[in-house]
């Protein structure tokens, strides 16, 4: 164990927000990877291969490659519905931390102000009042879908070896931060 080190801008604003937002970056990473995992049991390629097909895509592409692979291989609606969730979940978890990694974090009476500049014509600012815990939801969510995407994955790998492993009971949809 260590001293938290004194990286942030914001002295008061203490190690619970960068935490947070750190378990974001590391949990989002894990489910972006599940996800590729699932589309190589899809494309039916080597572990040794299949990087070479996904690891360039983006985000989007990867999820538009997976959508067109289960409307052309799944028959089994049960699990289309599971990673049709699983996309849709994952894009929200990623609008997400888009907003809470890219934006200027403040804090602001127990809350953390989250302003995210967009260019839509004019620059507009967009904020957000989050506190540590709203933070810590988006990591929580990414680490629940890891978990359920992962079981996805597990499946794929079972079917083939003709083996069944259950699928897990879809997690309720993270809250969109646009919403708050």
């Amino acid at each position: 164990m260590y001293d938290w080190p004194e990286t942030c801008l914001y002295k008061n604003m203490g190690a619970e927000i960068p935490h947070a937002i750190g378990t974001i970056t590391i949990n989002a990473t894990y489910l972006e990877g599940t996800i590729e995992r699932i589309i190589w049991q899809y494309l039916s390629v080597d572990e040794e291969t299949a990087p070479f097909i996904t690891t360039h895509l983006p985000n989007n592409s990867r999820a538009e490659l997976l959508l067109s692979l289960i409307d052309l291989h799944e028959r089994d609606m049960e699990l289309r519905e599971a990673v049709l969730h699983c996309l849709k979940a994952a894009r929200r978890l990623t609008d997400n931390r888009n907003i809470i990694v890219h934006g200027l974090c403040s804090p602001d009476a127990g809350n953390v102000i989250i302003v995210k500049r967009t260019a839509r014509k004019a620059l507009s600012r967009r904020t957000y009042p989050l506190t540590a815990r709203n933070i810590a939801e988006v990591g929580l969510g990414f680490r629940r879908y890891f978990h359920f995407a992962t079981v996805i994955c597990e499946h794929l790998i079972a079917r083939k070896k003709g083996q069944f492993i259950k699928l897990l009971e879809a997690p309720e949809l993270p809250t969109e931060l646009i919403s708050i």
